[in-house]
């Protein structure tokens, strides 16, 4: 099998039906993954989950998305100087036009769940300098580096943003989702393929996580003392009755960042969100829409020490309540 494997360019095949000592070689799957990435499917799980072959398969995945492709025009042309001919007449720049350029970036990222429901979301981020607010729901994730496995790269997003966290937050190296989306980069603008490993942590409900954070205050109307409500109270009945009663948007989930990002001219924000809520808001246009509401109505002065405090209600026309009669509001 080794013969087979190594020596012939579909040899990767021939794993199919090795045994599983055969099969457990980390050596000889290697080779097998590098001549064909259909090859991880014969490799047995637990050698699979080890890190090395998903990063080997995302490496080989960008090789081949980073390949140029073929300009047959440039081609012709110089084919055609070459022979001292002239290019052919059917040669035009309208060739190159064709060409797809796209931007490819292998992401690791963490899906902290603490307790049975919640899990740890990054809802946006707020510009200190500028003093704007944009949400942008997602798990809280870094870009793999060049060499990095995901996993390496996900133990690095725990030691450095997660890092007041980072030794409550247990990541599990064998429980994994591998997700590819395509998206309008926020930082450059370009169209790009992001390849999104998530994997698992865990923290445990007991950790005194508040002590870590500054909570951002809401100011839509409903909310106690103009926003000022713990997670004890903020509970998800709180946060959808009125949605149901008065057709306004739910309240939003208590926003925080790190205290340690005070600093920084970017300063992420985060929430904690039940699973079936997540998933609401991150792939469905009324969540996005919802996401950026609640962003944009945080009272981000509580982020800079030299404002006053500004917890006073605002009360655009998104929240004002429609109008019912007085039969509808009796209790």
């Amino acid at each position: 099998f080794r013969a087979a494997i190594c020596s012939q360019p579909q040899g990767w095949k021939a794993l199919r039906f090795a045994s599983l000592n055969v099969r457990k070689d980390t050596a000889l799957c290697q080779e097998a993954v590098k001549q064909n990435v259909a090859a991880i499917e014969y490799i047995p799980s637990d050698v699979r989950h080890n890190g090395t072959f998903l990063s080997l398969y995302l490496s080989i995945a960008l090789q081949k998305l980073n390949t140029k492709a073929e300009n047959k025009f440039e081609s012709d042309f110089n084919k055609a100087l070459r022979s001292g001919a002239q290019p052919r007449k059917g040669v035009g720049m309208q060739n190159v036009k064709n060409v797809k350029t796209e931007r490819v970036v292998p992401l690791a990222a963490v899906c902290v769940q603490c307790g049975s429901r919640c899990v740890l979301a990054s809802v946006g981020f707020y510009n200190t300098a500028t003093k704007t607010a944009t949400g942008d729901l997602r798990y809280p994730g870094v870009k793999v580096k060049t060499g990095e496995s995901p996993y390496d790269a996900a133990a690095r997003l725990c030691k450095t943003r997660l890092a007041p966290w980072a030794e409550f937050v247990e990541v599990e190296t064998a429980s994994f989702d591998a997700k590819e989306e395509e998206d309008i980069s926020h930082s450059t603008g370009l169209p790009s393929r992001y390849l999104r490993t998530i994997f698992r942590g865990h923290m445990e409900p007991t950790v005194s996580w508040a002590s870590k954070v500054k909570f951002v205050p809401c100011r839509l109307p409903g909310a106690l003392g103009g926003g000022k409500i713990s997670s004890t109270q903020m509970s998800l009945a709180t946060r959808y009755r009125r949605a149901q009663r008065f057709t306004l948007p739910p309240l939003p989930p208590e926003i925080f960042a790190f205290k340690q990002d005070l600093k920084n001219e970017e300063v992420i924000l985060y929430a904690w969100l039940p699973d079936w809520e997540f998933e609401h808001l991150r792939y469905t246009a009324q969540g996005k829409a919802l996401v950026r509401f609640w962003v944009e109505s945080g009272d981000f002065s509580v982020l800079h020490s030299d404002l006053p405090r500004c917890f006073a209600p605002s009360l655009a026309s998104p929240e004002r309540p429609l109008a019912l009669s007085p039969a509808k509001r009796t209790v």
